[in-house]
């Protein structure tokens, strides 16, 4: 056999192993289960499982692939570094990148956790960027049939939970859903469309991120349908995981998730029309939202008798007033470069025992928020741009 067929073989089996990781990612993404590398952290008392530091089997999976695209991954790189134009613009981005990421690490009181954490978004962000350029029709396929696999099951999953009021199976270890009842103390049980009912979970540890993936699913779905009607058998299934997929998002209660998804409706739906001015619009709305959170917090006292939304704005509130202090403090600087990976929890902690009715340890429940206690303001106009970078991708 000549040299040149060896390489064509070593090629198509590295790229069938590449496909292979990829659509077992997709597949096994949603699963819950993860290995904890120290026991259950605490500050005051209070277990906190977000500085707990884990891996699972889908991350293990993006080290795998990441290794495997290396070879498009240099390529890319050596193409930006040919044009000068191209490189100087990139390389102001990644510099702000890793000011702002190595600030949060090094500054982070939880070091290895923010090491891993801070890694992996990085190695996830990589892969997005060259998939595109890897993967076929074939492939396609292959990711589109997971999805709507996964968006079929967790909604069926959702709706006997829902009808149960309780966990299905029980078994956290084998399905991933941990069990549930009514005398489980952390469990929602009151939300904006269900009253007093529990909503679903899924597999997942709440409900909002249950609706959110759910949401993340149907949207990779929606963008994908022209591609899926060709064929009769995929379109009856994608119908069928978007009518189940919905009914599965409205049993998770969370309002923000259902606005969500009518918002990408409307986008989705006008996209043509406001496609040459895109950008004004994705600025306006993630402005619109960050505006609307702000003034929100304010008016937190009007709402003291749903401790949810009072929890939320108090968060936010209370945020605004350390934000605040720092802006005007000789440690300024932390209000453009974050205050550290998750040290919001040690920053908080002593205000948030003022108020019974917080007395309960969550980042807050605002990706603008989060992103300027861990990142900064830098970090949020860098995500901003970022998303904006991902819509000219989706589009060329």
């Amino acid at each position: 056999m000549s040299k040149m067929c060896i390489l064509n073989l070593k090629k198509l089996s590295i790229r069938n192993l590449r496909i292979f990781i990829f659509v077992s990612l997709i597949f096994l993404f949603p699963l819950n289960q993860q290995l904890h590398f120290r026991d259950f952290p605490s500050i005051n008392g209070i277990i906190i499982d977000y500085l707990i530091l884990k891996i699972s089997i889908p991350q293990v999976l993006i080290l795998i692939l990441t290794i495997l695209n290396f070879p498009v991954i240099f390529e890319k790189i050596r193409k930006i570094f040919c044009d000068r134009q191209v490189r100087e613009k990139v390389f102001v981005w990644v510099s702000l990148g890793f000011l702002i990421f190595g600030y949060s690490i090094f500054s982070s009181k939880y070091f290895y956790l923010a090491l891993w954490e801070n890694l992996y978004l990085t190695i996830l962000g990589i892969n997005i960027l060259v998939v595109r350029d890897i993967f076929d029709d074939k492939f396609r396929k292959l990711m589109l049939i997971s999805i709507i696999v996964w968006l079929f099951l967790l909604s069926v999953l959702g709706i006997f939970q829902f009808m149960s009021q309780s966990s299905v199976f029980n078994n956290y270890k084998l399905t991933g859903e941990f069990p549930y009842s009514f005398n489980y103390y952390h469990i929602k049980q009151d939300s904006y469309f269900l009253g007093d009912n529990i909503p679903a979970y899924g597999i997942f540890s709440h409900s909002n991120i249950y609706g959110a993936f759910l949401l993340t699913l149907m949207m990779f779905v929606i963008l994908n349908f022209d591609f899926l009607k060709e064929n009769r058998a995929f379109r009856i299934s994608t119908w069928l995981g978007l009518v189940f997929g919905v009914v599965g998002l409205a049993l998770s209660g969370s309002a923000v998730v259902v606005l969500g998804l009518v918002v990408f409706l409307v986008l989705y739906f006008v996209r043509s029309k406001i496609f040459k001015i895109q950008k004004f619009w994705f600025w306006a709305f993630l402005i619109s939202c960050f505006t609307y959170l702000f003034f929100m917090s304010f008016s937190y006292k009007s709402y003291v008798d749903d401790k949810s939304v009072y929890r939320r704005l108090y968060q936010i509130e209370l945020s605004n007033q350390i934000f605040s202090e720092t802006l005007f403090s000789k440690d300024f600087y932390r209000f453009f470069l974050g205050f550290g990976y998750f040290n919001y929890f040690s920053l908080v902690s002593e205000k948030l025992y003022l108020y019974e009715i917080v007395r309960f340890f969550q980042p807050p429940h605002s990706i603008y928020y989060l992103v300027i206690w861990n990142y900064g303001i830098l970090g949020l106009v860098l995500l901003g741009c970022g998303g904006t970078f991902l819509l000219k991708k989706i589009h060329a």
